[in-house]
């Protein structure tokens, strides 16, 4: 991680914003002391459309396994897609 002055941020920005769009972290320092942070943003969240089509796709994952291993054809509660996805996310989210 590069660590930089104010001074020299203030000279090298357009240099400095590159680098981060291709990953690099660059902390923004007076003296000792670390005042901040230039770094990637994070991956954009889905859209609603992708979710809707991932929870699609499961959704046909689980029915075919369903199917395969009870011969039944049909989603128990407790395997529903909401409760599997709620499972993967936590209590947090």
């Amino acid at each position: 991680m590069t660590t930089v002055t104010l001074g020299e941020a203030r000279e090298a920005l357009p240099d400095l914003l590159r680098r981060v769009a291709a990953g690099e972290q660059i902390v923004l320092a007076d003296g000792d002391n670390w005042l901040g942070l230039l770094a990637p943003p994070p991956p954009k969240p889905p859209t609603a459309e992708e979710l809707a089509a991932d929870q699609a796709r499961l959704e046909a994952i689980v029915r075919e396994w369903t199917s395969a291993a009870l011969g039944a054809g049909t989603l128990p509660a407790e395997l529903s897609v909401e409760r599997l996805i709620a499972a993967q996310r936590g209590p947090d989210e």
